[in-house]
């Protein structure tokens, strides 16, 4: 390919006759392409997308959809052969989407994200009693970043689920 091409997050077609794959350019441009694994034949599936997953039933491909303006994210599910193309969610219900992948009934896609729909604050216990010395005490530090959760949506966008509570890590996957 062309130089500064970077390939990655490659996906078998259930039959194993093709792998799917992202394409990032040295600009940063994200495609999803194809290889044809007799042929090697390749090509553009979709263009802005990255971070394929194939439906166990090989009928449909969920991938990430980058904003490079605004640097968001929207999980987007389309046929296999790119078309019929549509959003299910995104910003702002989600500040960051990561490592969308089909349920193996195919009826369903679980995400990484951080965000989500509204929700309630988390009361934090409090201490009990007078401790003259608090005033003196270090905030608390959350030093792992942002809480990331698993989610779960089914493939026309309805029923969106919560299955985590705040997984406080570096990295999701």
């Amino acid at each position: 390919g062309a130089v500064g091409s970077w390939l990655g997050e490659p996906v078998w077609t259930p039959d194993g006759k093709r792998v799917y794959f992202t394409r990032r350019d040295a600009h940063g441009a994200e495609t999803i392409e194809r290889v044809d694994v007799a042929s090697g034949t390749t090509g553009v599936i979709l263009q802005d997308a990255a971070t394929p997953t194939i439906s166990p039933d090989g009928k449909h491909i969920a991938y990430l959809k980058t904003d490079p303006q605004a640097f968001t994210q929207d999980l987007w599910v389309a046929n296999l052969d790119g078309s019929g193309a549509r959003r299910l969610l995104g910003d702002p219900e989600f500040t960051s989407l990561v490592a969308p992948r089909f349920a193996p009934d195919s009826q369903r896609i679980v995400f990484v994200a951080v965000g989500g729909p509204a929700r309630p604050p988390v009361e934090r216990p409090k201490a009990s009693g007078f401790n003259p010395l608090a005033w003196f005490s270090p905030a608390v530090a959350e030093a792992h970043g942002v809480p990331y959760n698993i989610w779960t949506v089914n493939v026309d966008g309805s029923n969106l689920t919560r299955l985590t509570n705040d997984l406080e890590i570096d990295s999701p996957v």
